[in-house]
Order: structure tokens, then C-alpha cells, then sequence
């Protein structure tokens, strides 16, 4: 288990996110058995970019209306 959280922390350290890392097993919410919970603190993520798969949904006036509202602001707040 403490080898997955280096592996994250190491792989947040390339991407230059220099973060406090905590991880714990819980349940597994969808379904049978344990996962691994993953918490950082102390980085400023931001929605960068979003990917539509649907065609329907990039030619949607209202889908790149709200697409404008969301990119560049904050994962979580």
C-alpha cells in the first residue's frame, strides 16, 4: 500500500504538483473488497481542459456556454 502512494506522490512530483499526500483503504463503494482512498492538499488544481467524445455535444450552444464557465476555475471548492 505504501508503495502506490510513492507511486502517486512521484508521479505528482513530475507533473511539478508539490503536494501533502494521505491515502487509506476503505470499501469499495461500487462494488466487493477495498480500494485505496487518495487525499492531497496544498495544490491549486484547475480544470484545464474538457474532452467530448459525443459530436452532438460539442456542436451544443449551450454545452460550450457552460464549458466557458467552468474551464480554468477550480476542481473542488
Amino acid at each position: 500500500m505504501e508503495q502506490a502512494g510513492e507511486a502517486v506522490k512521484d508521479l505528482l512530483s513530475t507533473r511539478g504538483v508539490q503536494v501533502s499526500l494521505e491515502h487509506t483503504v476503505i470499501p469499495n463503494p461500487n462494488g466487493e473488497g477495498n480500494v485505496q482512498e487518495f487525499r492531497v492538499e496544498g495544490a491549486a488544481l484547475q480544470i484545464e481542459k474538457l474532452e467530448l467524445s459525443d459530436p452532438s455535444l460539442l456542436a451544443s450552444k449551450a454545452v460550450q456556454q457552460h464549458l466557458s464557465e467552468i474551464l480554468g476555475k477550480p476542481i473542488l471548492e
